[in-house]
């Protein structure tokens, strides 16, 4: 019995520690079960906050509120996710414009409101944001309650990150089991290209460092400190043969530099990009599947609010660390979701104001004035604007894109909010001296719009090489054919001035928004200015008019000086489908105008 008795006390004891020896084993022998964390991602709302459509005066399938719809649904599958906005928010809307242009003395921006209520977790500056200069942009971004990010946005004093902003963030997310927290490492990064869009005086004193070798950087610097690395881009996915301007996309360059990246959230070109939607070039084929980029998920949620970014983040616990197994990206539509009473309440005094201010009377017009097939033929609304643009700005030319096809004014009382569709962008007018050589090389650019015209083609195709309708310029002042028959570059045919064919030795007075000034589309590098060789600039709105220079402001002025006025179309300039003759006077047989030819 005795020795009975030992050995049984002996098994148990044995039995006993083995027990407590499994309960006290290490984390790094326990085998956890995956756990999901998920990126939800917001781009490019450019202050579409609820469902309405300002220029138009009618109900929209967009805005913040629908978000956060389904924010609040997907958080409530799983608590383990974070809510990240990659930028272009302060700008976009009449909303936007009158809290940066009329109403001034607003203590919290209506946008951060938003994302306020939306308790976002991080923001990413956008190249928009500096549209309105940086103190503006420090005002607005101060009331944020999150970190708001841009790891390459440099004081040029300090060559640190400007003070307000901050590189990165790192969130840890509890874990299940009181295992080590989930730590979540987000690196922000903007463009670098705002200098060649932007007003200097809008970023003075700020310059914008190379993506790649900021998130290089920074990834060096807290990769021991995370178990999961974002990068937060706005800017979009590069394609060799097709970038117009180097280094404005540079989201490939990252996910090829940086393998320890688990997920790419993009923006700035408006596009979808998830695992249903593969990377495409201009011409339809496929560049990189899945959108997985040098073997990295890239996620892009168009714009406006129209979708919301997912991005769930499988995870495995080993050693003590949490490593990312597998990334399933998609973009959620917003059509159809209840507005989130949270956001709209929020808004609703902005956006009361908004509408009261666009329902301001400012002139009468006689008859319609459209901008209907604008790149394919001359406007009322085009014949408007370079109108506006060639009295303020004193000048012989005029030039301007499409601003926005669907804006019209109807005969009748014309108020702001017809303004606003008409130009929907803040920008200033310059005017600028130009040659002969120079007026050519500009509308050749702009002709590149086109794709070469074939005998057996039965329409004009558009967008060669993925050219935005607001890169194509129409000019006022003097008359040009456009050959699409022949190669870009090869395509403008009887340019004159005042009947007088236009010579390389002429000079004439352009008028160009700010955005082109700066580069934007490419035309100051067609003409051949650059920083070594500057555009000889004659006038400057926001010198001479201040706030009131922008262009949207002095289309308004105008309208309110004349009191009424009547549409008029020039048909200065047209496009050719047939070949057009070098010597004398084309006839109607040997040059087609497209949209006559249509109706």
């Amino acid at each position: 019995m005795r020795k009975f008795g030992t050995m049984f006390f002996h098994s148990r004891l044995v039995l006993l520690l083995l027990v407590a020896a499994t309960l006290i084993l290490p984390a790094a022998a326990v085998t956890a079960s995956p756990v999901t964390v998920t990126i939800l991602a917001t781009s490019d709302t450019h202050g579409h906050i609820v469902g309405w459509d300002y220029f138009t005066a009618a109900p929209a399938e967009t805005g913040l509120a629908k978000v956060s719809t389904l924010v609040a649904r997907e958080r409530a599958k799983n608590s383990r996710t974070l809510l990240i906005d990659d930028g272009d928010f302060l700008q976009g809307t009449p909303l936007t414009t009158v809290y940066s242009s009329v109403i001034k003395d607003w203590r919290l921006h209506p946008v951060i409101a938003a994302f306020n209520a939306m308790h976002y977790d991080a923001i990413i500056l956008g190249n928009h944001e500096f549209n309105f200069g940086l103190a503006f942009l420090q005002k607005a971004i101060t009331a944020a309650e999150c970190p708001v990010l841009s790891a390459n946005t440099l004081d040029n004093q300090t060559q640190k990150v400007w003070q307000p902003i901050q590189p990165y963030l790192i969130r840890e997310i509890p874990a299940p089991d009181k295992l080590a927290p989930i730590r979540v490492g987000i690196i922000g990064v903007t463009t670098q290209t705002i200098p060649h869009w932007e007003n200097g005086e809008n970023y003075a004193g700020l310059q914008f460092a190379d993506q790649v070798a900021t998130v290089r950087q920074i990834i060096n610097e807290i990769k021991n400190r995370v178990d999961v690395i974002i990068v937060a881009s706005h800017s979009g996915v590069e394609i060799d043969g097709q970038e117009a301007l180097p280094g404005e996309n540079q989201v490939a360059a990252i996910a090829k530099a940086c393998p320890e990246v688990a997920l790419i959230i993009a923006g700035h070109n408006h596009y979808l990009l998830d695992n249903a939607t593969p990377v495409k070039d201009n011409r339809g084929n496929t560049v990189y599947d899945k959108s997985i980029v040098h073997g990295i998920p890239v996620l892009e949620p168009a714009c406006w609010g129209l979708f919301l970014g997912k991005a769930d983040l499988t995870l495995v616990e080993k050693n003590g660390h949490w490593q990312v197994t597998a990334v399933a990206t998609a973009n959620l539509p917003t059509e159809g979701i209840p507005e989130d009473p949270a956001v709209t309440t929020v808004a609703r005094l902005y956006h009361d104001a908004t509408l009261q201010y666009l329902n301001t009377k400012i002139g009468t017009a006689t008859a319609a004035f459209t901008m209907t097939n604008g790149t394919l033929q001359d406007t009322s609304l085009i014949n408007l604007i370079n109108t506006v643009q060639r009295h303020y700005g004193k000048a012989q030319l005029s030039a301007t894109p499409p601003y926005n096809p669907a804006a019209r004014i109807d005969p009748g009382e014309i108020r702001l909010q017809h303004v606003a569709a008409i130009c929907p962008y803040e920008s200033y007018l310059y005017t600028i001296e130009i040659s002969g050589t120079q007026l050519r090389q500009y509308l050749e650019h702009a002709a590149a719009y086109y794709r070469q015209f074939r005998p057996s083609d039965t329409a004009i195709g558009l967008n060669n090489n993925g050219t935005p309708d607001y890169n194509f310029d129409i000019i006022q002042g003097i008359d040009y054919v456009i050959d699409i028959t022949r190669p870009a570059g090869q395509r403008i045919r009887h340019l004159t001035y005042r009947g007088r064919s236009v010579k390389n030795t002429d000079t004439f007075s352009l008028a160009i928004n700010g955005y082109r000034l700066n580069g934007g589309g490419g035309y100051m590098a067609a003409i051949g200015v650059d920083q070594d060789h500057p555009a000889k600039i004659l006038f400057d709105s926001q010198k001479s008019y201040g706030e009131a220079g922008q262009i949207r402001n002095l289309i308004s002025q105008y309208i309110q000086d004349k009191g009424t006025i009547s549409p008029h179309i020039e048909n200065n300039w047209s496009i050719a489908t047939a070949p057009v003759k070098v010597t004398g006077k084309p006839t109607r047989a040997e040059y087609t105008d497209k949209y006559k030819a249509a109706n």
